[in-house]
């Protein structure tokens, strides 16, 4: 199966199906903060977290997802980063 993902995503992919846990650090900027959301649970990076752990259970605790963002940064501070990268961790 050939997707843009390649070989970096499609082996976490095959993690979830195994039932392995996941942590996931999502990088980004004000949108990812979440800085015009009025809950904390309605951020997209939380929802992630939330669907990961109801669709794909795994064996270990939970699926993790973390934030490295800033609100208000240069976009010279965020170059590249306006693309949302997800980076799948060990």
């Amino acid at each position: 199966m050939q997707t843009w993902a390649g070989p970096f995503f499609l082996p976490r992919f095959a993690r979830l199906e195994q039932g392995q846990c996941l942590t996931i650090q999502v990088l980004g900027g004000s949108t990812t903060v979440g800085r015009e959301v009025p809950s904390r649970d309605l951020v997209w990076y939380v929802q992630l977290e939330t669907w990961l752990n109801m669709k794909f259970p795994c064996r270990g605790l939970k699926h993790r997802v973390g934030v490295h963002a800033a609100s208000g940064a240069n976009s010279a501070t965020h170059l590249g980063w306006q693309l949302i990268l997800l980076l799948f961790l060990c």
